[in-house]
């Protein structure tokens, strides 16, 4: 159960967390920390203090992504590994500061306007696109952050972002580096293999009574009781509530019409033009003197377009655009964000029968004439009236659903073990789910990420308190509370003696093959053949020429296990297992170096040099951070960070 959830949950923990060290905006003058706990120092990074405070915040953070899995797991273990994620938080921290330390030494900057202007645009705080600053506070909260500490938070992660980016985009790749890595890659090598299926040496496993109680007492969590999750909850719908505003509130004129005059702008058609156009193509890549005389070639045709010679004709004539030149260079009409920015600037800033240009575009050097303008048009009121009464009892909708929303999630903070009063404070049933083991076939609310992690908080799934406000989609939210939660337990032994046994045979006939797999390898190494070995131990060997990386006729592994020795100019063999309960032996007769494959299409090409750069840049990354701890001044004081 613990891989299944992580496999759920982990996904939209990355989400929050990367959203939340992307973005952030301040409402409120609250500041410093949650817990209000000890302050003694942790380390100094570069004269700044680590306290035991921001240890103690990071590591939460950080075990709130593991809470889940670790909760639900039902195993008798710590929930989580304490020593080594408070070894991550202080790690994350250290490099926090060094990081952003070496950032402004290098003379990059983050304003507060460059962080409050992301905020708006992030749908995690954004309730039917818009900013919700509840939506906002409430995420970080679960956080444990206070605004102001993650405005800090959000603004040093941004200065290292930028630091880093200044070093991975300037990553280039010499010609021999591309040229070693191609013959790396598309290297191909001569092999033989056989693959031993444990299942094939059961008939050879003797098992007894107490090798099987031995097996089930090892095994435990093999034979447990399926885990069970109560939940109760109490859900409130939009869609509930539309017939309610229809029949309570009936706009007049007047309101639809001041309405209207707000929104006037979502009902107008948008301004279009008309516009021909001569292009002179140069590449973007070109030298200095190919774009000078692009250039020359356009302001000579602009200058003959403009002492009225017929611009259809220098279309024609001179356009180096098939599409449109046969037209007369004629683009006919287009609204703004349909042309590429500088081009659509030129026109939109125009007069009717107005020539502009050159301008310079990733295509080359446009001369346009702008033909017709067709001016924005706002339809009468009459024409848009239903459409806008639709509109303001949607928006009305939306007001009073918010509105039920944070007074739903005030009583349940108010009565944080009670549902029943919120269930008849709004006229809805109190509800019940079970989450069992088998998550894939739960319903798909509990399969919801924001349900599940709001089940794996320590006041829900612990404390059995009612959780915070739970937007499950734009028109849902619930409260939920965990009722009851089982626990898996061991089977006795008698119930499940033969299923253990089974498990026994299997283990035991993969063991079988193991050993003989290190048997075959001990007669390669003492100089028998391959061959000899096949005929001694009465099995065949399969064999691949030129067999590549991305071979996907041979097993995976197989692939995997031939390239993950290196070839010293004679045969060598190896052996790798393949789960569940196989083992593959592979002998490498010989190798080719790879090259560039002449169908190899350029595209290909393109997207084998970013991945080889991206390699290299986050290599480098790993020696500047690396370069930036020696250079800093660190002192641990009580915790030591694990280098």
């Amino acid at each position: 159960m613990l891989q299944k959830i992580r496999q759920k949950t982990q996904g939209w923990f990355a989400w929050v967390i990367i959203a939340l060290i992307a973005v952030v905006f301040v409402f409120w003058g609250m500041s410093g920390s949650l817990l209000g706990a000890s302050e003694e120092v942790v380390v100094k990074v570069n004269g700044n203090k680590i306290t035991t405070q921001d240890l103690q915040l990071t590591y939460e953070r950080l075990a709130q992504q593991q809470q889940l899995a670790q909760l639900l797991s039902g195993i008798e273990q710590p929930t989580i590994n304490e020593a080594m994620l408070r070894n991550q938080a202080l790690q994350a921290l250290v490099h926090e500061h060094v990081l952003s330390k070496q950032a402004e030494k290098q003379g990059f900057a983050i304003s507060r306007e460059q962080v409050d202007s992301l905020l708006v645009m992030m749908p995690q705080f954004q309730i039917n696109g818009e900013f919700s600053p509840q939506q906002y506070e409430q995420v970080i909260r679960q956080l444990h952050f206070t605004p102001s500490s993650f405005r800090d938070a959000v603004k040093d992660e941004m200065l290292i972002t930028q630091a880093e980016s200044s070093l991975t985009d300037s990553i280039f790749l010499l010609p021999y580096q591309i040229n070693n890595a191609v013959a790396l890659v598309n290297q191909s090598r001569d092999i033989q293999y056989v693959i031993f299926n444990g299942k094939d040496f059961k008939k050879n496993v003797k098992v007894t009574d107490e090798n099987i109680k031995a097996y089930y007492n090892s095994h435990q969590s093999e034979f447990m009781t399926e885990e069970k999750i109560d939940i109760a909850y109490v859900m409130l719908d939009k869609s509930k509530i539309e017939n309610t505003v229809k029949t309570a509130i009936q706009p007049s004129d007047k309101e639809l019409d001041e309405y209207y005059q707000v929104h006037i702008s979502g009902y107008a058609t948008p301004e279009r033009r008309s516009a021909r156009h001569i292009l002179i193509s140069v590449s973007p890549n070109a030298d200095k003197a190919e774009k000078a005389a692009a250039k020359q070639e356009a302001d000579a045709i602009a200058e003959q377009a403009r002492n009225s010679a017929s611009f259809a004709e220098l279309a024609q004539e001179y356009s180096m655009d098939t599409g449109s030149a046969s037209r007369g260079g004629d683009l006919g009409y287009f609204a703004r964000g349909e042309m590429v920015p500088a081009f659509e600037e030129a026109v939109f800033a125009a007069q009717k029968d107005e020539i502009v240009g050159p301008v310079q575009t990733e295509f080359g050097y446009h001369v346009i004439y702008i033909e017709d303008i067709e001016p924005s048009q706002a339809p009468a009121f009459a024409e848009v009236k239903e459409d806008l009464q639709a509109q303001w009892y949607s928006d009305q909708i939306d007001e009073q659903f918010e509105h039920q929303l944070a007074e739903l999630d005030q009583m349940a903070f108010e009565n944080p073990d009670e549902l029943n009063i919120l269930a008849q404070a709004f006229d809805v049933p109190v509800q019940e789910i079970v989450i069992t083991s088998d998550l894939e076939n739960n319903p798909a609310l509990v399969q919801n990420p924001r349900v599940l992690t709001a089940i794996a908080t320590e006041p829900v799934l612990i404390q059995r308190q009612n959780s915070d406000l739970v937007r499950v989609s734009d028109n849902q939210a619930m409260i939920l509370r965990v009722t009851e939660h089982e626990l898996p337990e061991l089977k006795p032994f008698d119930e499940v003696r033969a299923q253990a046994r089974e498990g026994l045979v299997e283990r035991q006939g993969l063991i079988l093959a193991r050993e003989k797999a290190k048997s075959i390898i001990e007669q390669f190494a003492a100089g028998m053949s391959a061959n000899s070995i096949a005929t001694e131990e009465n099995f065949t060997w399969d064999a691949e020429k030129g067999l590549n990386r991305h071979n996907f006729e041979v097993p995976y592994e197989v692939v995997q296990a031939a390239f993950s020795v290196p070839y010293p100019g004679e045969s060598v063999i190896t052996a790798m297992d393949i789960f569940p309960d196989q083992i593959v032996i592979v002998v490498i007769n010989g190798i080719q170096a790879g090259e560039l494959d002449k169908d190899f299409a350029t595209e290909m090409l393109e997207e084998f040099k970013t991945g080889l750069a991206q390699f290299k840049a986050r290599r480098d990354y790993s020696f500047y951070l690396s370069e930036a701890k020696e250079e800093a001044d660190i002192k641990f004081k009580g915790e030591q960070a694990d280098e």
